[in-house]
Parts: C-alpha cells; sequence; structure tokens
C-alpha cells in the first residue's frame, strides 16, 4: 500500500553521484530503491531480490518490506530505502566483486572516519574538500585503485595455504563423487533383489544423481563437480537437513520434493544475477 508523507526531499552528492533523500517526520531518512541500485549499475530487481532473503528480514524487521512511500513534491512514489538497507545491499555487492560497489563502501567509509577524526581534532573541512575526496575515490581512477589494492592483497596470501585449502576441498569433492558413485551401484543392486521400482522414489524426493544433472543442465555446466561446490554453498549439501534417508532400496539420500523446489528458486536465482 502506498503512503502519503509530508517529507522534505534533497539531492545530496556522493562525489559525482547524485543520490536524493527523503526525510520522513520522524527525522528518519530513506532513499529510492531504484537509485540505490543505479548507482552501482545493478538493475532494480537485485536489490528486490535482496530484500526477500529471509535472513534480512528476520534481521531488518519491517525495515526490509516493499511499501511504495508517496512524498511530496516527487512525480511518483517511490520504494524506500533505509540507510541501514542500502549500506548492506551496497556491502553484498563489494563483497561478490562489483568494482563499483567496492570504491562506493571504500569512500563512504572513509568520509565517515574523517568526520569523527576531524570533530575530535576541532578540525572543519570545507563541503568542496570533502566532495573533492568522494570524487576521487569514486572516479575511474579511484575504482582502479581499489581493484589493484584488493588483487595485491589476494596474492599475498601464502601460497602454501592456497594450495592446502584448494587440494582438501578437491579431496572432499572426490569423496562426495565416489559415495555417489557407490549409492547408485547399491540401488542397482537393490532393485535387482527388490520388487519396489526405482521411480517410486519420484513420489517422495529427489535422488542425488537428478539433483546433480539438474543443476549442470539448467546452469550450462559439464562439470559435476562445481554443480556439487555450488549445492554446498547453497546451504543444499550432502547429509544437511535438506536429505532423508530411504530404507526401502537399502539405505539412500533423498531429497525432499519441498527442498527440491527451495533448491530451483535458489539456482535460478543464482543464474540470473550471474548474468
Amino acid at each position: 500500500m502506498s503512503k502519503v508523507y509530508k517529507a522534505q526531499r534533497r539531492v545530496v552528492q556522493i562525489g559525482d553521484i547524485p543520490l536524493e533523500v527523503a526525510m520522513l517526520p520522524d527525522g528518519s531518512y530513506c532513499l529510492s530503491q531504484m537509485q540505490v541500485s543505479a548507482v552501482i549499475e545493478k538493475p532494480e530487481i537485485s536489490i528486490r531480490r535482496f530484500r526477500q532473503t529471509k535472513r534480512l528480514e528476520a534481521l531488518l524487521g519491517k525495515a526490509s518490506q516493499f511499501d511504495t512511500l508517496t512524498v511530496e513534491g516527487a512525480n511518483k512514489p517511490i520504494v524506500p530505502v533505509t540507510p541501514e538497507l542500502a549500506g548492506l545491499y551496497w556491502y553484498k555487492c563489494a563483497a561478490q566483486g562489483n568494482k563499483k560497489a567496492q570504491a562506493l563502501v571504500i569512500a563512504l567509509l572513509k568520509c565517515s572516519l574523517y568526520d569523527i577524526a576531524d570533530r575530535a581534532f576541532g578540525i572543519e573541512r570545507r563541503s568542496q574538500q570533502r566532495d573533492r575526496f568522494l570524487t576521487d575515490d569514486l572516479s575511474d581512477t579511484g575504482i582502479a585503485r581499489i581493484e589493484a589494492l584488493r588483487q595485491n592483497l589476494v596474492e599475498q596470501q601464502p601460497l602454501e595455504h592456497e594450495l592446502e585449502t584448494q587440494t582438501e576441498r578437491e579431496l572432499k569433492l572426490k569423496i562426495q563423487l565416489v559415495q555417489l558413485e557407490l549409492e547408485r551401484q547399491k540401488l542397482e543392486l537393490e532393485k535387482n533383489r527388490n520388487p519396489f521400482p526405482a521411480t517410486e522414489i519420484n513420489k517422495v524426493g529427489a535422488s542425488p544423481w537428478q539433483v546433480i544433472p539438474w543443476m549442470q543442465k539448467t546452469l550450462g555446466w559439464a562439470n559435476s563437480a562445481d554443480a556439487s561446490r555450488l549445492l554446498y554453498q547453497l546451504g543444499y549439501g550432502y547429509r544437511t537437513e535438506h536429505w532423508f534417508k530411504l530404507r526401502i532400496l537399502g539405505e539412500l539420500w533423498v531429497m525432499p520434493q519441498d527442498s527440491f523446489n527451495s533448491l530451483k528458486t535458489a539456482v535460478e536465482r543464482f543464474k540470473s544475477e550471474r548474468n
């Protein structure tokens, strides 16, 4: 439902980036959802999906809701975003490698630290000086500098530890794939001894060799190990709450249909965000 507020509107400049800010009667501020995503060159659907996550709703409550807001003097209603929610969204995009978001988060953090330090030392900087700092940090040169620093930090990680971690991950994946193959062979043996048809499994859920191939087909991946890795990253790895043992055909791990449906949604979201 759209709500009408007698709110003051101002356009603030973050470097060369114009951003509309509305002040509500209670003194709080809000931004436009469309602008929050646009400043880091992301489509509005990106922040909309971010706001739909259950964890975010649990943390922020009503702050993550989607009510539109009609502000006096505005041409059309906006979907309000609190500064806290905007910061979380930019931070999330920065962590995912968005260079604009990385530069914006660091520039705003620097600006806040400068303001705190200036107050402590009794220094009053001109607004033009602050704007120049932000403009420099958010320029193409500033973004390139942040990217160079980030890559340097990544390269400075101990090579031995990196190789060890990578080797451990590959070993775990190989073990999981072997376990899957053993379970498949076990099912084949049981099917020959048990009149219960294997197709009946579909009535209670999805087997591992249905889940992984579906992910590969949906994402266009040839490597099943990549699909297994993503399965864990999305929180649907084997032996989690999304799997249970089916004892009709010996012992087989099966994903319930509800979990498989939610996995499909998560994979489709991953696919659209990657594109």
